[in-house]
């Protein structure tokens, strides 16, 4: 499932300035055309959309700053063009610091290249798996408007991923692979091994939102998983809680393992012992968390503070304990170390502790480093780690 997030009012917005802003150049006519023959069919070829072709081939052509490029001849024969369109094609790109036009010497790839990669990521894609947590992630929260932030004029694309065929499901939406690199970068959000290493096979710009396996050469952003497990477990620890319950999600990703050898440092640093520290994964059905809490609570040896990875997960335990009519944090502390966006965790008859993702801070540093690999300046496998800030509230 795809969902166009130019309906969206702040995507809105930014369509609409993209087009005003093109529409405002004295040399970007978008109703100048020519009529192009392809298959017996006449198709209205704008400057706009030449000019998209070339931003494409600048970057998938492999050139350098201070390369000649096609000179306008060159552009209105390859793309089957007349020479008007094509001088007006290279005006526009030169106006954006794409291209510099010479005067007798011919077209270059411009010195602000680099700096103005942001022109050529036409659509950036977010890729999802189909469960509530991560589409509430990915819709309410600030990433969204975190990665217009760096590309103003980009259009973002939602994909909910299908439980199954998804290498066909990417399939469609790039179609050849080797064409679309140039002018799409993609977010992967919990997604299969098996999606990860189609977008490396493929040469495909994406960051992974978590870690990755060692063997996966793609860019990463997180936050210091480990250093979460060290920052909470303290708290807990400090608050006289020396029997931890980890509350995870029945599928893991390697972020996961990181949080849970943080947990296993601090347990080992204070000698908890073989309750210190006790490990449940669950699916986020509600009936199912609550169940699966209420079977650990009810161990003789229970935990004292639960830590939810998930804001559903830390909802439903924080259901379950007042269910028991637990006291919470007295009886048993509460500590969410999911993304943190749902309201419910604020708005809950006990306001839960929570890790702040800072959200709109990750599509910033993740855009900026999708664009620092698009360009060459950082390695494929290089990995970003976001500070953490707790939000502090009565549940521990």
């Amino acid at each position: 499932m795809t969902v166009d997030l130019s309906h969206d009012p702040l995507a809105c917005v930014t369509h609409a300035c993209y087009d005003t802003r093109m529409s405002n150049s004295s040399e970007f006519d978008v109703f100048a055309s020519d009529m192009l023959a392809v298959e017996g069919r006449s198709l209205r070829v704008s400057v706009r959309r030449l000019a998209d072709d070339v931003r494409r081939h600048v970057i998938s052509a492999g050139y350098s700053v201070g390369d000649r490029y096609l000179s306008v001849r060159e552009v209105a024969e390859r793309w089957r063009v007349s020479p008007v369109t094509a001088h007006r094609t290279l005006r526009v790109l030169s106006q954006e610091g794409i291209l510099e036009v010479r005067g007798g010497a011919g077209t270059f790839i411009a010195a602000s290249l680099r700096e103005r990669s942001e022109a050529l990521v036409q659509t950036v894609h977010l890729f999802v798996p189909s469960d509530r947590d991560m589409r509430e992630r990915v819709t309410q929260s600030g990433l969204q408007t975190g990665i217009m932030d760096v590309l103003h004029e980009t259009s973002i694309q939602l994909h909910f991923l299908p439980s199954q065929r998804e290498i066909a499901y990417l399939d469609e939406v790039f179609g050849s692979p080797a064409g679309t690199r140039a002018c799409v970068g993609s977010f992967l959000f919990r997604v299969r091994r098996e999606v990860r290493l189609y977008f490396q096979k493929h040469r495909l710009p994406a960051v992974v939102v978590g870690h990755v396996e060692s063997d996966v050469k793609l860019p990463s952003i997180d936050r210091n998983q480990r250093g979460i497990a060290h920052v909470v477990g303290r708290r807990l620890l400090a608050r006289g809680c020396r029997r931890l319950g980890l509350l995870m999600c029945d599928s893991w990703n390697p972020g996961d393992d990181d949080l849970v050898a943080g947990f296993q440092e601090i347990a080992a640093e204070a000698s908890l012992g073989g309750c210190g520290l006790q490990i449940r994964s669950m699916a986020q059905e509600p009936s199912l968390i609550r169940s699966t809490v209420t079977q650990l609570l009810s161990n003789p040896n229970p935990p004292t503070a639960l830590v939810g990875r998930t804001d559903p997960i830390t909802l439903g335990a924080l259901d379950a304990v007042l269910a028991m009519g637990l006291r919470v944090p007295e009886d048993v502390a509460i500590i969410n170390v999911g993304a943190g966006i749902n309201r419910a965790l604020q708005d809950a008859p006990v306001p839960i502790t929570t890790i702040s993702s800072c959200e709109r801070e990750l599509g910033r540093e993740g855009t900026r480093l999708l664009l620092r690999v698009i360009n060459g300046e950082q390695a494929p496998d290089s990995m970003v780690e976001l500070p953490m800030t707790m939000i502090e509230r009565e549940s521990g």
